[in-house]
C-alpha cells in the first residue's frame, strides 16, 4: 500500500502476498519499465546521432531529465488520488501513466524531430515516466511477505534491465536493417498498448486493486507532506539526503554518453546490440550479488563494495578511452571493460534502490520513497546536463576519469552513515524467526 503502514494490510493481500506471484508481477512491471525507460532516454540518444547530433548540444535532453527526479513534488497528489479518487487501486493509476506515455510515443513519431512540439511532448513523456516509476516502486512495499525480503527490489530492478536490453537491442537491429526511428516508436508504442490490455484484465496484478486508506492527515491541508517533515527531524537526516544526492554520480557520468562512445571507438550498431545483451547479464549478476550482500553481509559492506568495484570498472573503461584502437589494446577489452561496468552498475543500483527503502520510516511511503528516489537522481541529472560538453571539449579519456573518481565522497560518508544518523544496519539475521 503507498498510504498506510506496512503492518496495516487486509487479509486478502496477506494471502497473496505468501506466495511468490506478486515477484513475477513486479518483473513484469519492471520489464514494461525498462522499455519506457530505454525508449524516452536511450533511443532518443541513438535517434539524435543518427541525425548528427553532437554529445554537447545532447545535454538539453539531459536538461530535461531532470524532470524524472522532481516527481516528489506531484507524488503525493497520487496519495490522495488513490484514497479520495473514484479509482481506489495502484492498478488504475498505473495504466493512466502508461496510456500518456503511450499517447507521448505516438506524438512523438508523427512530428518533426526536435521541434518545439517535439520538445513539449518530451516533457510530457518525462513526467510520465517518473510517475510510473513513482508508482510500481511504491507498490513493492506490500508486494511480498517480509520472508522474501530483498527478492522484491532485485525482481523489479531485473526487469527494469531486460527491458532496456530489449529495447535497445531491438531498436538498433532495425535501425541497423533500414527501419527509421519514427516507424520503431511506433512499434513500441503498439506493444505498450497491449501491455496496458495486459495488467489491466490479468489476475497476476490483483494485487494492485487493494483500496488504500484515508491518509492519517487528511484533515490538515497539505497534511500529506507531514511524513517528510517527520523524516526530516530524525537524527542525521541530511547526511541520508547528502549521500542519496552523490552515490550514482560515477553514472550520471558515464550514462548519458554510453553509446555515443562505444560506437564512436568504432564498434557498429549489431556489435553494440550483442555488448548490451552481454552487459545485461553482467547486470543481473551484479544485482543478485548484491542482494546476498545486503542480506548476509549487511548495507554498510554492500554499499562500501558498490562504490569501490563500480569505480574499478570506470578506471578500466578510462584506459579504453585512452588506448581503444591501437594495436596492442584489442577490441575484446574495450568490450569487457563495458561488460565489468555494467556488472558493478547492478550491484550499486540494487544497493542504493534498498537503502531508499530501509529509510523509510512511519506511514506515506509513496511520498518518502518518491523524494528518495529524487534524491539519488538529482545529482546523477544534474551531472548528465554537463556530461556531453565535458566530453567534446576535454576527450573521452577526461570523462571517463572524472566518473572513475566521482564514487569517492559518498565512500568517505559511508562511516557517519551508520554512526550518527538513524539508520541502522540490517541483515536477514536480524529479522525476527517467525516472520512470515
Amino acid at each position: 500500500m503507498l498510504f498506510i503502514k506496512r503492518p496495516q494490510r487486509d487479509s486478502n493481500t496477506s494471502e497473496k502476498n505468501n506466495h511468490w506471484w506478486p515477484l513475477l508481477a513486479l518483473f513484469l512491471l519492471g520489464l514494461i519499465g525498462g522499455i519506457i525507460y530505454d525508449t524516452g532516454d536511450v533511443l532518443i540518444r541513438l535517434w539524435s546521432r543518427d541525425m548528427g547530433v553532437l554529445p554537447k548540444q545532447l545535454d538539453w535532453l539531459n536538461g530535461i531529465e531532470i524532470l524524472h527526479p522532481l516527481k516528489f513534488l506531484w507524488a503525493p497528489l497520487f496519495s490522495v488520488a488513490l484514497a479520495f479518487g473514484p479509482w481506489a487501486g495502484r492498478r488504475a493509476w498505473i495504466l493512466v501513466a502508461l496510456g500518456v506515455f503511450v499517447c507521448s510515443i505516438l506524438g512523438l513519431s508523427a512530428i518533426p524531430f526536435f521541434g518545439l512540439t517535439f520538445l513539449a511532448i518530451l516533457v510530457i513523456m518525462t513526467m510520465a515516466r517518473a510517475s510510473y516509476d513513482a508508482l510500481i516502486i511504491a507498490s513493492q512495499m506490500d508486494a511480498v511477505s517480509k520472508s522474501l525480503w530483498g527478492w522484491s527490489e532485485n525482481s523489479c530492478v531485473t526487469g527494469y534491465r531486460v527491458g532496456i536490453m530489449l529495447t535497445s537491442n531491438l531498436a538498433l537491429r532495425a535501425s541497423f536493417l533500414g527501419m527509421s526511428w519514427p516507424m520503431i516508436y511506433l512499434c513500441i508504442g503498439i506493444i505498450l498498448m497491449a501491455s496496458i490490455l495486459f495488467i489491466g484484465y490479468s489476475p497476476l496484478f490483483g494485487f494492485l486493486n487493494t483500496a488504500q486508506s484515508a491518509p492519517e492527515t487528511s484533515s490538515k491541508k497539505f497534511g500529506f507532506w507531514s511524513s517528510i517533515q517527520d523524516w526530516l527531524g530524525l537524527r542525521g537526516s541530511m547526511i541520508v539526503i547528502l549521500f542519496l544526492i552523490i552515490y550514482r554520480l560515477q553514472d550520471g557520468w558515464i550514462d548519458p554518453q554510453r553509446e555515443y562512445f562505444l560506437l564512436d571507438t568504432g564498434l557498429t550498431k549489431i556489435s553494440l546490440a550483442y555488448l548490451k545483451t552481454c552487459g545485461l547479464f553482467g547486470t543481473i549478476a551484479g544485482g543478485v550479488a548484491a542482494g546476498a550482500c545486503i542480506r548476509y553481509l549487511g548495507y554498510r559492506r554492500a554499499l562500501t563494495l558498490g562504490l569501490i568495484v563500480h569505480g574499478c570498472a570506470g578506471g578500466l573503461l578510462y584506459l579504453s578511452s585512452l588506448y581503444s584502437g591501437l594495436p596492442w589494446w584489442p577490441e575484446s577489452l574495450l568490450k569487457m571493460a563495458y561488460f565489468l561496468e555494467q556488472t558493478t552498475k547492478g550491484w550499486s543500483t540494487i544497493t542504493i534502490f534498498s537503502f531508499q527503502l530501509l529509510c523509510c520510516q512511519g506511514g506515506n511511503i509513496m511520498t518518502q520513497l518518491a523524494l528518495f528516489s529524487a534524491l539519488s537522481d538529482l545529482g546523477m541529472k544534474i551531472i548528465s546536463a554537463r556530461s556531453g560538453w565535458l566530453a567534446q571539449e576535454f576527450g573521452w579519456s577526461t570523462l571517463m576519469g572524472v566518473a572513475a573518481l566521482s564514487g569517492l565522497p559518498a565512500l568517505s560518508l559511508i562511516p557517519y552513515l551508520f554512526s550518527r544518523t538513524f539508520i541502522a544496519e540490517k541483515t536477514a539475521a536480524s529479522l525476527p524467526k517467525n516472520t512470515p
